[in-house]
């Protein structure tokens, strides 16, 4: 199978480095020419990819690029770029997309369906969630953090199929996967345990396990779920399992994890956090839910990026 990780930061990273394990797997790692991104795939081309902690190893079998238009269209598009680049992301591998490309959106937060629905056709777009944990440690090298699920589904009728593909290839990297009969649902609980834990660890700077075992902000996560469930649920949304326990259960899993937020706000980058606790205050408006927690956390972890 011929694969493109658009947009490969740590998640992407050990995906594509776990898909090139399979040998009649092609994979190649897009990325933009400027930022810091151009460091971590020229390491790559150059050494490889080195893994560590939950997968050990060095994968070379991996190509890279700046260009998409170099590239032939692809079987399978992998988009793991940051939330608010999904847009220019998918936008630049246009050139990927062939009329049989199945094109995955495997991120955190709600909404990214929205902003690129006129650039690929809903027949051709997969939606993915993934708790696996990832941190970039230096260019070319990835410590795989946490083994979680991964949940991929349809966003329109008759895509059976195109999901099969994306669990079997999936599957066949060891990258054990479910077939979720609500995406939408899937992503909703994914992104209020997100909501719960990452801009509360960010700010008070706690790991996920240490965020529920202090009182403060234990009660923070519980009051910002508390809140985006019940956005959930004026949206239409049935979530498929209790959303606080669920944090809970995360968080004890991956106790001593430093989440993507923390480490996006300690290196004044900018974070997800409008995908995830703003995107629940959006919604909250829109449906008439208010959301004062979620929009305090939003507020704060924009306040804080402007003192880094």
């Amino acid at each position: 199978m011929k694969i493109s990780v658009v947009g490969p930061g740590a998640i992407g990273s050990l995906f594509g480095g776990l898909l090139s394990r399979i040998s009649d797997n092609k994979v190649v790692f897009i990325g933009r020419s400027d930022g810091q991104s151009r460091f971590h795939l020229k390491k790559i081309s150059e050494e490889g990819l080195v893994l560590s902690g939950k997968t050990v190893g060095v994968f070379k079998l991996l190509e890279t690029s700046t260009n998409p238009s170099e590239i032939e269209p692809q079987d399978l598009v992998l988009i793991t770029s940051k939330t608010y680049s999904v847009r220019d992301a998918v936008k630049s591998s246009k050139p990927l997309v062939g009329k049989d490309t199945i094109v995955l959106l495997l991120q955190n937060g709600l909404g990214q369906e929205r902003l690129i629905q006129d650039l690929v056709p809903l027949r051709q777009l997969v939606r993915g969630v993934t708790s696996h944990g990832a941190l970039i440690e230096g260019f070319g090298m990835v410590r795989h953090t946490g083994v979680g699920e991964t949940v991929v589904g349809s966003l329109t009728s008759r895509q059976e199929g195109l999901v099969s593909e994306c669990k079997g290839v999936f599957d066949r990297a060891g990258i054990q996967t479910r077939i979720s009969e609500d995406i939408a649902a899937d992503v909703w609980l994914k992104t209020l345990v997100n909501a719960g834990i990452n801009a509360i660890g960010a700010l008070y700077e706690k790991t996920n396990g240490q965020v529920f075992e202090d009182e403060e902000t234990s009660e923070l996560a519980e009051n910002a779920i508390s809140e985006g469930e019940l956005v959930a649920k004026a949206a239409g949304i049935t979530l498929p399992e209790n959303p606080l326990e669920k944090a809970i259960s995360v968080s004890k899993a991956t106790f001593s994890n430093k989440n993507s937020m923390w480490m996006d706000v300690a290196s004044g980058r900018r974070t997800e956090v409008d995908a995830i606790n703003g995107y629940i205050v959006s919604e909250g408006v829109r449906l008439g839910i208010p959301t004062p927690v979620n929009e305090e956390l939003t507020a704060r972890i924009k306040a804080a990026l402007t003192r880094t």
